[in-house]
């Protein structure tokens, strides 16, 4: 990582993650290339906004979730690979059980040039504060 990227707990504490693409729960079936560990990259300034947004969360009772932030091109370019094999069944039933391989960038929802790579993007959700239930995802961008 550059001077400017840091780690998301480190910069902005109790926010919670769980950076799928470095594990085998994730579209691909498998740990993606470039996530090394189970961990959470930015910017310094995205998480200056995370922590303003979880100073706000907090205060509706609902917690930050991270699914994703900083994503190297590597990444990206294993996101295409995936895309152009054929259905292997491996995580179709759980992560995108009504579209396929090819669909999943037809319809946005992973680009062969992703805005993660800025270091600025972030895949999060909401979770209430007292029962850890989650909220539907959303992806924010600073």
């Amino acid at each position: 990582m550059n001077a400017d990227f840091v780690f998301v707990d480190e910069h902005a504490p109790g926010i919670r993650w769980d950076a799928k693409y470095a594990t085998w729960d994730n579209f691909t079936g498998k740990p993606v290339d470039g996530y090394l560990v189970n961990r959470v990259a930015g910017t310094t300034a995205l998480c200056s906004a995370l922590v303003m947004a979880h100073e706000k969360a907090e205060s509706l009772g609902f917690g930050l979730l991270l699914w994703d932030g900083y994503r190297p091109q590597r990444a990206v370019d294993c996101f295409v690979r995936w895309a152009e094999q054929p259905e292997d069944g491996r995580s179709k039933a759980r992560h995108h059980p009504n579209i396929t391989r090819a669909e999943m960038f037809e319809l946005g929802y992973v680009a062969a040039r992703s805005g993660h790579s800025r270091g600025s993007t972030v895949d999060l959700t909401l979770h209430h504060l007292d029962t850890g239930e989650l909220v539907p995802m959303a992806v924010a961008t600073t």
